[in-house]
């Protein structure tokens, strides 16, 4: 190991590719005298091409609602986050996925560790429903597993939370805090499992975003757009104890 390798970029990851720009993206090719192979020992036409995570990143399509808003998230790209080979939040989302899956199988999961942007998308293209969960919020110090089943539990409500919608179909931003915490969480996690892991997951949202971990409910009305996140957590609170959705989330 030479001096100072713990200082450098990880391999695949964005700095990486930023500090070696795209020859990054290829194996070094060495030049030798030409064989001749019989077919059957022909190697992959892929093996030794390497693939930068950066370039691997998911297309959402402009119409994805999001967990959060496009501008929080940007604002919230350059946070601290945890390394980006940190395996607990990867294998976390990757075995949530795997578990959700079981109880929406319609549903085409995405997951993009490489991509540091802080949100989780839903969409729904040729009429395929997506779920998309990006490693950049993965990634954020606050949420654990508890957090990231409650993202993709929103996430799933976009699809099936049903009224108020987007004009595209998919459930406005408070139903899916509402009917995710109240349905979609309740499906995958039972009995005590369910409070268990709630209780943790609304701890987790009010730290990411700042506010108190409080049930009580704000004034305004958010319509269709993210409500504020003191409001968010209320409407968790109110779905774990079957109440109605608050006004602020509507």
């Amino acid at each position: 190991m030479t001096n100072g390798h713990e200082d450098l970029p990880i391999v695949g990851s964005a700095e990486y590719r930023r500090l070696y720009g795209d020859s990054s993206l290829s194996a070094p090719r060495l030049r030798g005298q030409d064989m001749i192979l019989l077919e059957k020992n022909i190697p992959d036409p892929f093996s030794g091409q390497f693939i930068s995570a950066e370039a691997m990143k998911l297309s959402i399509p402009e119409d994805a609602a999001s967990f959060i808003s496009e501008e929080e998230a940007e604002a919230r790209r350059d946070d601290p986050k945890r390394e980006f080979n940190d395996p607990a939040a990867r294998e976390w989302t990757e075995a949530l996925i795997n578990f959700y899956q079981v109880f929406f199988p319609q549903i085409s999961f995405q997951f993009n560790w490489a991509d540091n942007t802080v949100n989780a998308y839903a969409w729904v293209q040729n009429g395929v429903r997506y779920v998309a969960i990006l490693g950049g919020l993965v990634r954020t110090p606050a949420i654990e597993l508890e957090g990231i089943s409650l993202v993709l539990a929103h996430e799933l409500a976009h699809h099936y939370g049903g009224n108020p919608t987007f004009p595209g179909g998919l459930s406005c931003e408070g139903q899916s805090d509402y009917y995710g915490m109240l349905v979609n969480m309740r499906k995958v996690w039972f009995g005590d499992q369910y409070i268990t892991v709630a209780g943790k997951a609304i701890a987790q949202m009010a730290d990411f975003f700042g506010v108190p971990n409080s049930p009580n409910v704000p004034g305004g009305h958010a319509g269709c757009d993210h409500p504020p996140g003191s409001c968010r957590i209320a409407t968790y609170y109110a779905a774990v104890n079957l109440q109605l959705k608050p006004g602020c989330a509507s």
